[in-house]
Protein backbone atom coordinates (compact mmCIF):
# COMPACT_ATOMS: atom_id res chain seq x y z
CA UNK A 1 0.00 0.00 0.00
CA UNK A 2 0.86 3.66 -0.42
CA UNK A 3 1.55 5.72 1.78
CA UNK A 4 -1.78 7.42 0.49
CA UNK A 5 -4.10 4.50 0.99
CA UNK A 6 -4.01 3.18 -2.58
CA UNK A 7 -2.75 -0.18 -4.23
CA UNK A 8 -3.81 -1.94 -0.96
CA UNK A 9 -2.93 -5.81 -1.38
CA UNK A 10 -4.85 -8.65 0.66
CA UNK A 11 -2.54 -11.00 1.57
CA UNK A 12 -4.62 -13.28 3.59
CA UNK A 13 -7.80 -14.78 2.64
CA UNK A 14 -9.60 -17.33 5.46
CA UNK A 15 -12.33 -17.70 7.64
CA UNK A 16 -10.02 -16.96 10.56
CA UNK A 17 -10.02 -13.61 12.27
CA UNK A 18 -6.05 -12.58 10.98
CA UNK A 19 -4.82 -9.67 13.64
CA UNK A 20 -0.83 -8.60 14.81
CA UNK A 21 1.40 -8.59 11.49
CA UNK A 22 4.64 -8.42 12.34
CA UNK A 23 7.49 -7.74 9.64
CA UNK A 24 10.18 -9.54 9.79
CA UNK A 25 13.51 -7.47 10.39
CA UNK A 26 14.70 -8.40 7.53
CA UNK A 27 11.79 -7.32 5.08
CA UNK A 28 11.28 -10.98 3.71
CA UNK A 29 8.23 -11.74 5.72
CA UNK A 30 5.46 -11.07 7.63
CA UNK A 31 4.17 -12.77 11.10
CA UNK A 32 0.75 -12.90 11.87
CA UNK A 33 -1.85 -14.68 14.60
CA UNK A 34 -4.87 -16.03 12.90
CA UNK A 35 -8.00 -16.97 15.42
CA UNK A 36 -10.77 -19.11 14.68
CA UNK A 37 -13.75 -17.12 15.76
CA UNK A 38 -14.02 -15.07 19.02
CA UNK A 39 -13.14 -17.66 21.21
CA UNK A 40 -11.73 -20.50 19.01
CA UNK A 41 -8.15 -21.47 18.81
CA UNK A 42 -5.23 -19.44 17.63
CA UNK A 43 -2.23 -19.94 15.37
CA UNK A 44 0.85 -18.12 14.31
CA UNK A 45 1.88 -17.83 11.03
CA UNK A 46 4.87 -16.60 8.73
CA UNK A 47 4.06 -15.84 5.34
CA UNK A 48 6.61 -14.20 2.37
CA UNK A 49 6.24 -10.91 2.04
CA UNK A 50 3.68 -11.15 -0.74
CA UNK A 51 1.27 -13.60 1.12
CA UNK A 52 2.73 -16.70 -0.34
CA UNK A 53 4.02 -19.72 1.67
CA UNK A 54 2.15 -18.83 4.46
CA UNK A 55 2.78 -21.92 7.49
CA UNK A 56 1.53 -22.18 10.95
CA UNK A 57 4.64 -21.81 13.42
CA UNK A 58 2.56 -22.20 16.48
CA UNK A 59 -0.67 -24.25 17.04
CA UNK A 60 -2.75 -23.25 20.56
CA UNK A 61 -2.62 -26.46 22.38
CA UNK A 62 -2.34 -27.28 26.13
CA UNK A 63 0.75 -25.94 26.73
CA UNK A 64 0.38 -23.09 24.41
CA UNK A 65 -3.75 -22.09 24.84
CA UNK A 66 -4.52 -18.77 22.70
CA UNK A 67 -0.80 -17.81 21.06
CA UNK A 68 -0.58 -14.20 20.06
CA UNK A 69 2.56 -13.28 18.10
CA UNK A 70 4.53 -9.39 19.42
CA UNK A 71 7.48 -9.04 18.06
CA UNK A 72 10.73 -11.11 15.79
CA UNK A 73 14.43 -10.92 16.84
CA UNK A 74 17.01 -9.37 14.89
CA UNK A 75 18.31 -11.69 12.98
CA UNK A 76 14.58 -12.79 12.12
CA UNK A 77 15.03 -16.26 13.06
CA UNK A 78 13.01 -16.62 15.93
CA UNK A 79 9.59 -15.11 16.61
CA UNK A 80 8.47 -13.98 20.50
CA UNK A 81 4.33 -14.57 21.13
CA UNK A 82 2.65 -14.93 24.58
CA UNK A 83 -0.03 -17.33 25.54
CA UNK A 84 -2.88 -16.76 27.67
CA UNK A 85 -4.20 -20.52 28.36
CA UNK A 86 -2.27 -23.62 29.70
CA UNK A 87 1.35 -22.12 30.27
CA UNK A 88 0.38 -18.01 30.30
CA UNK A 89 3.43 -16.06 29.56
CA UNK A 90 5.86 -15.53 26.91
CA UNK A 91 7.48 -17.65 24.45
CA UNK A 92 10.15 -17.89 21.33
CA UNK A 93 9.73 -20.30 18.52
CA UNK A 94 12.09 -20.25 15.72
CA UNK A 95 10.61 -19.47 12.00
CA UNK A 96 10.22 -22.96 11.49
CA UNK A 97 8.19 -23.79 14.26
CA UNK A 98 11.33 -25.75 16.57
CA UNK A 99 12.71 -25.12 19.94
CA UNK A 100 9.52 -23.45 21.29
CA UNK A 101 10.68 -22.04 24.37
CA UNK A 102 9.15 -21.16 27.57
CA UNK A 103 10.48 -17.67 29.21
CA UNK A 104 7.92 -16.36 31.71
CA UNK A 105 4.50 -16.33 32.79
CA UNK A 106 1.95 -16.89 35.38
CA UNK A 107 -1.97 -16.20 35.57
CA UNK A 108 -0.88 -12.14 35.59
CA UNK A 109 2.39 -11.46 33.90
CA UNK A 110 1.78 -12.98 30.53
CA UNK A 111 3.84 -10.24 29.00
CA UNK A 112 1.03 -8.37 26.90
CA UNK A 113 2.93 -6.29 24.27
CA UNK A 114 6.24 -7.71 24.26
CA UNK A 115 8.61 -5.51 21.75
CA UNK A 116 12.41 -6.46 21.39
CA UNK A 117 15.04 -3.33 21.22
CA UNK A 118 16.05 -2.76 18.13
CA UNK A 119 19.34 -4.51 19.18
CA UNK A 120 17.50 -7.56 20.97
CA UNK A 121 19.46 -6.96 23.88
CA UNK A 122 16.11 -6.14 25.85
CA UNK A 123 12.33 -6.52 26.26
CA UNK A 124 9.17 -4.48 26.91
CA UNK A 125 6.85 -5.27 28.24
CA UNK A 126 2.86 -4.75 30.38
CA UNK A 127 2.32 -6.71 33.25
CA UNK A 128 -0.58 -6.97 35.89
CA UNK A 129 2.11 -8.46 38.31
CA UNK A 130 2.04 -4.62 40.47
CA UNK A 131 -1.59 -3.35 38.57
CA UNK A 132 -0.52 -3.21 35.24
CA UNK A 133 2.98 -1.53 34.58
CA UNK A 134 5.42 -1.28 31.94
CA UNK A 135 8.69 -3.40 32.00
CA UNK A 136 11.93 -3.46 31.02
CA UNK A 137 13.64 -7.29 30.62
CA UNK A 138 16.61 -8.84 29.18
CA UNK A 139 15.84 -10.80 26.30
CA UNK A 140 15.02 -14.26 28.21
CA UNK A 141 12.80 -12.53 30.67
CA UNK A 142 14.90 -13.84 33.43
CA UNK A 143 15.20 -9.99 35.32
CA UNK A 144 13.09 -7.06 34.87
CA UNK A 145 12.29 -3.97 36.36
CA UNK A 146 9.69 -1.23 36.48
CA UNK A 147 9.31 1.79 33.98
CA UNK A 148 6.03 3.16 35.03
CA UNK A 149 4.02 2.91 38.65
CA UNK A 150 0.64 2.08 39.16
CA UNK A 151 -2.00 4.41 39.59
CA UNK A 152 -2.41 5.65 43.01
CA UNK A 153 -4.77 4.07 44.76
CA UNK A 154 -5.80 1.72 41.99
CA UNK A 155 -7.76 -1.17 42.42
CA UNK A 156 -8.18 -3.83 39.85
CA UNK A 157 -11.88 -4.20 41.86
CA UNK A 158 -13.82 -1.44 41.66
CA UNK A 159 -15.29 -0.87 45.00
CA UNK A 160 -19.11 0.00 43.89
CA UNK A 161 -19.04 3.45 45.63
CA UNK A 162 -18.46 5.46 42.63
CA UNK A 163 -21.14 3.77 40.38
CA UNK A 164 -23.74 6.02 38.90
Amino acid sequence: MRADGTRLTQLTDSEAIESTPVWSPDGARIGYTAEDGVDGPSTIHVMSRDGSADAVVVTGSGDVGHPELHDWTRDSTTLLFGANEGRTGLWTVRVDGTHRRFLRGGREDFGSGAAYSPDSRSLVLQSDVDGGCIYKSDPMYTSFSSWTAPPMNASQRPSGDHAG
